[in-house]
Order: structure tokens, then C-alpha cells, then sequence
């Protein structure tokens, strides 16, 4: 399995177990039970369809959405254009988009795909959403607000960083807490990234030096202090 998914794993276990089926059987197909020799129920189509794309499998996407998988559901409360976006998995990601997936749906906490996928350290998927008309300043859900490109930042996700600023993303923009890009970097330890920031002509705002202090990250307010 894909590293990048395995964050997605137990989830769909859970999703399994609920469905009667075990992570061997293929979604929407039916498996007998070992123990008992009875056939499993299948799984429903929407679940079939995030199963597979946790699992990385192109074709058993295809074969969900065929079945009548609905690419807007969300069960657990993300769409499968969610799991693909926050696992970096482009091909998936385009044909979810294909067949209609929605750049803009929100997971309970606020995240779109976008922001999930800010944090896979990949511009590919970042540049499929925008082009799909994914807002490249959208803020999340309160408390926090952070947007695409301060997750980016934080993550030390520089491919995706390049693509938001191409595609319009403003660095400026802050979280709703008077924080910017360029502290999401230093709070984080991300001087490779506030050196890109600065190669795009962005500064560091006043406040990041004390950000980069305070989190102790000392080699990055030693770089924070050199600017000045």
C-alpha cells in the first residue's frame, strides 16, 4: 500500500466491518465468510467507491462509479474526492472529477479537497482542483480559517506552494488570527520554505520571527534575522 494512504486504513476497515465485508473482498462484489461459509453482503456503492480509492485501486474506482457509486456521497463524512486529494493519487483524482465530484465540498471541519490536498507533498493534484475551479483562498472551518497555501507552508509541501501562488493563491491573506503564510512557515520549522517565499518576492510578515522563537526553531529565526 501507498504510504500516503495508510492514514486512510482503519477508516475503511470500519467501513468494511460495518458493510459485512472484509478488506479482501472487492467493492461491490460479495466474498463467502470463512467462518461460516456464508456469502457477504456487498458493499453499498458509495462505500465501495471510497474503499477503493483508499486502496489505490484505479480500476475498482471505475468499476464503483460504473455501478452507480454516487461521486458526491460522503459517507463518514469526506467524499472519495477528499481521500484521493489528501493521498496525492492524481489519476484518481481526475476521474473522480470526470465524473463529477464536487472541488468545493467540505468535511465537517471545513476542509475541501483542496486544503487536504495542500498537505500531500505533490502539485499535480493541487493543479487538477484549481483547474476544476477549486478556490485557491479558501479558508477552512473556525476556529482555525488556514488556508490551501498555509498548509503548504506548514507541510513544507514547495510543489504545491508554487502551484497555489501560479494559480493565484495570495500569501498575504491570514487565518483569521493575523497569521500569514510566511508564519505558518516559521512556526513550523519551514525555512525552505520561507526561502521560496522569498524568491517569489514574499517577506516575512513582523510577526514571524517570534513565531519561529518561540516554536524554537532556531535555525529558521537565525535565517528570519538575517533578512533583516
Amino acid at each position: 500500500m501507498n504510504a500516503r494512504i495508510g492514514w486512510a486504513a482503519s477508516a475503511v476497515a470500519v467501513l468494511l466491518v460495518v458493510a459485512g465485508c472484509t478488506g479482501e473482498d472487492a467493492p461491490g462484489g460479495a466474498s463467502p465468510d470463512a467462518s461460516t461459509g456464508e456469502i457477504a453482503p456487498a458493499l453499498a456503492p458509495d462505500i465501495a467507491l471510497k474503499a477503493a480509492v483508499v486502496r489505490g485501486d484505479l480500476d475498482a474506482v471505475r468499476a464503483a462509479l460504473d455501478g452507480g457509486a454516487d461521486v458526491l456521497a460522503a459517507p463518514g463524512g469526506s467524499t472519495a474526492l477528499h481521500v484521493a486529494a489528501r493521498t496525492g493519487q492524481a489519476e484518481a483524482v481526475a476521474l473522480l472529477l470526470e465524473a463529477g465530484a464536487d472541488v468545493g465540498a467540505r468535511e465537517p471541519d471545513g476542509d475541501t479537497p483542496l486544503h487536504l490536498a495542500a498537505y500531500a507533498d505533490d502539485g499535480e493534484v493541487i493543479a487538477l482542483l484549481v483547474e476544476a475551479g477549486a478556490d485557491p483562498d479558501a479558508a477552512e472551518g473556525f476556529p482555525y480559517d488556514a488556508r490551501p497555501i498555509h498548509i503548504a507552508a506548514s507541510t513544507g509541501n514547495l510543489a504545491g506552494l508554487g502551484v497555489l501562488v501560479a494559480n493565484g493563491a495570495d500569501p498575504a491573506l491570514d487565518n483569521g488570527m493575523e497569521k500569514d503564510t510566511t508564519d505558518y512557515a516559521a512556526c513550523h520549522g519551514r525555512t525552505d520554505v520561507l526561502r521560496r517565499l522569498m524568491d517569489l518576492g514574499i517577506a516575512p510578515s513582523v510577526g514571524s520571527a517570534a513565531c519561529a522563537r518561540d516554536a524554537l526553531y532556531f535555525e529558521t529565526l537565525d535565517y528570519l534575522r538575517s533578512l533583516s
